[in-house]
């Protein structure tokens, strides 16, 4: 997991309790994307260019995991 090419952004609008409100969820959701389109303003495109696509990450994963031999 330590070099899987992602950054995940959430947007939370619970407490952990009780309390549930389900009317700060949309407030949450648009907190989180606008935060995403900020942080995509400091990224490079020749970063993104550079890094390896998740499917090639997972395909090389999934190449390792069955190449290992179990006794």
């Amino acid at each position: 997991m330590n070099h899987f090419p992602c950054l995940v952004i959430r947007g939370t609008c619970a407490y952990a309790d009780s309390q549930k409100n389900d009317r700060w969820q949309c407030h949450a959701s648009v907190m989180a994307a606008a935060y995403a389109q900020e942080l995509l303003t400091y990224v490079s495109v020749a970063g993104v260019q550079e890094t390896k696509r998740a499917l090639d990450v997972l395909h090389l994963g999934h190449f390792l995991l069955c190449s290992l031999v179990l006794d």
